[in-house]
């Protein structure tokens, strides 16, 4: 769970006993779910090496590219390999930061000179500095007059058809949920549980007259029915009905998902 019972707590100031902890682990379980179910284990940190069995690494192909989308890692630890499907893993290059290729990551356009690292969505395979040189020959290649007069050689490096790069390391975005998008799931959750316990406490005889989310604010002062107050309750709990919160799941889903394959 991204967003615990104790944060919750923390965050609005409440005791357990000025809450009803079983409809807040609800609240919480469900939009967990729903983050999972659009995001994966994008919010979680997964170790990806070969004492995982279920995630022993993850392969990417790049047929002809030189640039190619990784999804989200985190740079410490990253190992990145090319390999051939067919091939030994034992005959895998492992490539050398800076010399072979360099690290993309994701460019926040809201924050744009932010000093937060954030994670790694592709890798940029580097041309060598001595272009005449047999260990690069892969890729699509690109006459070069060399010494001698000679021509051959790459100027640019990228994967045959028949290869991939092979990543370890630490899989995922962050581990729990970004700020912006936690803080924006917390008032949805602290919204829904004021309403239940103002509902609660008027023994259900009541309602409020006025409800707001970040998104809507609707005045039930003018006596709307009671089916509009519920649609307006429901649309604050079906969190990606909330246009806000569609639109930061697609901003960190966004050049971070590519299908990948495990062989």
């Amino acid at each position: 769970m991204a967003l615990t019972q104790s944060q919750f707590l923390l965050y609005s100031g409440y005791s357990a006993s000025d809450v009803n902890l079983n409809y807040l682990n609800y609240l919480l379980d469900s939009i967990d779910k729903i983050i999972q179910d659009e995001c994966g284990t994008l919010f979680q940190l997964i170790q990806v090496n070969s004492s995982n069995t279920d995630y022993p690494y993850l392969d990417y192909e790049g047929s002809g590219l030189d640039l190619v989308k990784i999804n989200a890692w985190q740079a410490e630890g990253l190992t990145i390999q090319i390999g051939n499907y067919g091939q030994d893993p034992d005959g895998f290059e492992t490539l050398t930061l800076g010399t072979d290729y360099s690290l993309i990551r994701y460019q926040d356009r809201d924050i744009p000179n932010a000093t937060v690292e954030h994670p790694v969505v592709a890798i940029k395979l580097v041309a060598p500095n001595n272009l005449y040189n047999q260990r690069y020959n892969w890729g699509q290649s690109y006459p070069t007059t060399v010494q001698g007069g000679l021509t051959g050689g790459y100027s640019a490096r990228k994967l045959f058809n028949n290869q991939f790069l092979r990543v370890t390391g630490i899989w995922g975005w962050s581990n729990g949920y970004p700020t912006d998008l936690e803080n924006l799931l917390y008032q949805i959750v602290k919204s829904n549980l004021e309403y239940n316990s103002n509902m609660t406490a008027a023994g259900g005889k009541g309602f409020a007259t006025k409800e707001e989310s970040l998104t809507l604010t609707k005045d039930f002062s003018d006596g709307a029915t009671k089916e509009l107050m519920e649609k307006a309750r429901n649309m604050a709990f079906d969190i990606m009905a909330d246009p806000t919160v569609k639109g930061l799941i697609n901003k960190y889903k966004q050049n971070t998902f590519k299908q990948v394959r495990i062989s």
